[in-house]
């Protein structure tokens, strides 16, 4: 068989950056529908109306036009809110014109080197002001409170350290539910508290994909 001839560099490039930036749309949360039609009308823009993809939560299947060399990549791991954004900026640039696709794939890296915009103490107070919210409704009692807002710091704690531990992070909902459990169910038998199954919920409400969620009931309407 011939060979074929080299992919020339500028489309290689248009290719990867596309590709780049439609793994991290998706990462970002949005709907695989509008992920596709947001690089069709990059590569449009680009000089490529004829753009095939097919984007999914986990993968991203790009060619410029038909027969033309095609990749396929993983998406990469969720994003930050303030990473989110992030890329949606590069995403507007890129389609205004403000930047080019070689400047876009430098952004990229960047976001992904951001780093977390809130101190770890900060962080673990936020988690502990909506716990403590979430059992002022459920079960505002003020012993159920105090287990509330010490079960969102453990968890808290436990999604630190998630992040810098593979094992830990696929392990992290089971733990963090252990962990709440133990220390609600311990109250509840020395006649602490009352309701442990509500005050449960709180420190465990902040490990639910909501945005994955609403994404995928999106997807399927």
């Amino acid at each position: 068989m011939p060979d074929h001839p080299p992919e020339p560099q500028q489309a290689l490039l248009t290719r990867t950056v596309l590709m780049r930036l439609a793994g991290e749309l998706a990462a970002s949360g949005e709907p695989v529908v509008d992920v596709e039609r947001s690089v069709r009308s990059l590569g449009a823009r680009a000089g490529h109306p004829g753009v095939q993809v097919a984007a999914s939560p986990t993968a991203v299947f790009l060619s410029l036009s038909a027969g033309t060399p095609a990749s396929i990549a993983p998406v990469p791991g969720p994003l930050r809110l303030d990473q989110c954004a992030a890329v949606h900026a590069v995403r507007h640039f890129v389609e205004t014109g403000r930047l080019t696709l070689a400047e876009a794939g430098t952004e990229l890296d960047s976001i992904r080197a951001l780093p977390h915009p809130y101190r770890p103490w900060v962080r673990h107070l936020g988690m502990m002001v909506v716990s403590v919210g979430l059992s002022l409704i459920l079960q505002p009692g003020l012993p159920n409170v105090a287990v509330a807002a010490l079960g969102s710091l453990l968890v808290s704690l436990l999604l630190t350290q998630a992040g810098r531990h593979t094992l830990l992070g696929s392990l992290l909902p089971s733990l963090a539910a252990f962990v709440a459990s133990l220390l609600a169910f311990s109250g509840y038998q020395l006649g602490l508290l009352d309701g442990p199954l509500r005050t449960l919920i709180c420190p465990l409400a902040v490990l639910l994909p909501g945005a994955l969620l609403v994404t995928g009931v999106s997807e399927l309407a």
